[in-house]
């Protein structure tokens, strides 16, 4: 019988993270489960802590890659396309997970089977393990909100990536196996991509306990897509995407435009002017865009 959640780490040069990343999935309470470990050519001594695990009852398949993929997506594929599990869990090899996210998670998914996607608040860590002050959704109240996938997104995911941490979630493959998987070309927004195309083939859930932790530090792709350009240069096509997927409405496609005008000219924005070429229609709009804007945020323009 195959195993109910097949656990993907998909690692690049986290091996002062790795050993307690692996150590929480191995003591989660709910123990049906393989986990699927990959490397992406580590420079570090990534390899030497993952062969510690090769024999471990749980670990299904350990790969080294030979070269540098460039992207945490393209390990996100390959490890979905070893799964042999009803659910997945990218579980990101520098964060943390409390004992109980994955019952959690998998109890939620087996009372409906139109949940896509099920996932629990995080809170943020530093690289020592420290409670970080500042966060996003960190509500502890126990509380099980189920969603309608195409309302999560035009009120959650448009305006931000609200699944901001793949090692919250966990998905239904048989979703995924439906979706137009072109989020492995992505080097930084893959996520925001997948997570919206998935939440369109069924229902969400959000589990309101913190149960990940989501660990912060310079070497995380987000900073270096800051610094790069890369996260606005993806974003925009992100937004196209899904504009087209919801087949938005001309009202709603201004709101956009003038949300994301406004953020763009606030922010410290490398290369701004190639950004503004490529995706003008995003981040170039009028101040009739912004109007627009500001308008829509009293009337929730967004609601379906």
């Amino acid at each position: 019988m195959n195993p109910c959640v097949s656990v993907i780490i998909p690692n690049y040069n986290h091996a002062p993270y790795l050993k307690e990343r692996i150590e929480s999935i191995l003591a989660q309470d709910y123990q049906d489960f393989e986990l699927i470990l990959l490397d992406d050519c580590s420079t570090d001594s990534s390899r030497e802590v993952l062969k510690e695990y090769e024999n471990h009852p749980r670990v299904s398949h350990v790969i080294f890659n030979d070269h540098n993929n460039g992207s945490p997506f393209i390990q996100w594929k390959k490890g979905m396309s070893l799964a042999k599990g009803e659910y997945i869990w990218v579980a990101e090899s520098d964060d943390v997970a409390d004992c109980q996210l994955l019952g959690a998670l998998v109890r939620e998914m087996e009372k409906c089977r139109n949940t896509v996607i099920a996932f629990a608040h995080s809170r943020l860590i530093d690289k020592s393990n420290n409670h970080l002050s500042y966060g996003w959704h960190e509500e502890d109240t126990g509380d099980v909100l189920v969603c309608d996938g195409k309302q999560f997104v035009m009120e959650k995911m448009l305006t931000s990536n609200y699944i901001y941490n793949a090692s919250m979630a966990i998905f239904r493959k048989s979703a995924y196996l439906l979706i137009d998987t072109k989020f492995d070309h992505y080097s930084y927004c893959g996520d925001w991509v997948f997570w919206i195309e998935l939440c369109l083939k069924g229902d969400v859930v959000e589990v309101c306990r913190v149960l990940n932790s989501y660990r912060q530090h310079k070497g995380q792709a987000t900073q270096q897509s800051l610094k790069s350009g890369g996260k606005w240069v993806e974003t925009g096509y992100v937004l196209k995407r899904a504009a087209d997927l919801l087949n938005l409405s001309d009202v709603k496609r201004r709101y956009l435009r003038g949300r994301y005008t406004k953020r763009f000219a606030k922010e410290e924005v490398p290369n701004r002017s190639e950004i503004l070429k490529l995706h003008n229609d995003i981040f170039g709009g009028s101040s009739m865009d912004i109007c627009y804007y500001e308008i829509g945020k009293m009337w929730n323009f967004l609601r379906i």
